[in-house]
């Protein structure tokens, strides 16, 4: 289809991109891109990226305990201005690039997996209007500890799974590409 042509092209110029700018000094890897041109918007997950990388000049619109539902509706982001908005609203403040989002962990135990996936292309869309030159990335649920696995019912892998089907799902619907993140983060027992 269109769409996957469209995002086959973008993550291949997004890889072309990456790989321009990642060099290889003594097995010491260098990424020369700070970010500056790009967004991420996610719950917890999100604001731990912020916290232990060092790509200051990225813009971060996260919050813990946000889920697809709130990140439209509850003013849970710290806008420019130092007001709090939605992520709507930071989307309005300046145009990006690059738009990275991370939603699911906290809607694995949602009854209704179908609203999760139509709230998250509702999402990509609306986003899409505010920053049409963007590329926009959906990024899969990484996935939860054994430990986490063994003590929660809802967060499973198995869970995470569904889920991440249902964001890839998304992704192709509205035309953003799929990152598959979560592949990087799994051991042999998944």
């Amino acid at each position: 289809s269109s769409a996957e042509s469209k995002a086959d092209s973008n993550a291949d110029s997004a890889s072309e991109s990456a790989a321009e700018s990642v060099t290889d000094s003594n097995s010491k890897i260098t990424i020369d891109d700070e970010f500056e041109d790009a967004a991420f918007i996610g719950d917890s997950r999100t604001v731990g990226l912020q916290m232990n990388t060092n790509i200051p000049k990225a813009s971060f619109y996260a919050s813990i305990g946000m889920n697809i539902s709130t990140a439209t509706a509850d003013n849970l982001i710290t806008l420019e201005n130092g007001n709090k908005g939605t992520v709507l609203d930071g989307m309005k403040e300046k145009q990006f690039k690059r738009i990275y989002i991370m939603f699911g962990i906290n809607e694995l135990g949602w009854p209704y997996p179908d609203v999760f996936q139509e709230k998250y292309e509702a999402l990509i869309n609306e986003i899409k209007e505010l920053q049409p030159d963007a590329v926009v990335y959906v990024q899969s649920i990484i996935p939860v500890s054994y430990k986490a696995a063994q003590t929660n019912s809802v967060f499973t892998n198995e869970n995470v799974n569904e889920f991440n089907e249902l964001i890839k799902s998304a992704a192709t619907n509205t035309g953003a590409t799929y990152l598959d993140v979560a592949s990087v983060f799994k051991d042999e027992n998944g």
